[in-house]
């Protein structure tokens, strides 16, 4: 994995504070500050990821179930990630960014 960078296998761990406010009218923000690591290559860094998340209707439930402890919303949502110092197996040193749409 990693492409042109080293990450041994593939695996990214990540550890950081996030910031979420979930509005009154549905969609949450989300920004999440950390450093990110390979544990079996040569790559670490620091990154920022910002998090738009939309709620889509509700799973529907039986009629008697109790739905607590139970997470049944689904989300589409889409993140910019940025790494402003990226070290490529060929020595350079860049900033990358990605942008991902999830649900």
């Amino acid at each position: 994995g990693g492409g042109n960078l080293n990450t041994g296998n593939g695996w990214l761990l990540r550890a950081g504070p996030t910031l979420r406010w979930i509005t009154p009218w549905g969609p949450s923000l989300r920004f999440d500050a950390g450093y990110t690591h390979a544990p079996s290559g040569a790559y670490g860094g620091t990154y920022g990821r910002l998090v738009l998340a939309m709620p889509l209707d509700r799973t529907p439930t039986l009629v008697g179930d109790d739905p607590g402890g139970t997470v049944r919303v689904q989300q589409l949502g889409a993140s910019v990630m940025h790494l402003p110092r990226v070290k490529f197996k060929d020595g350079r040193e860049e900033a990358v960014s990605h942008l991902a749409v999830s649900m």
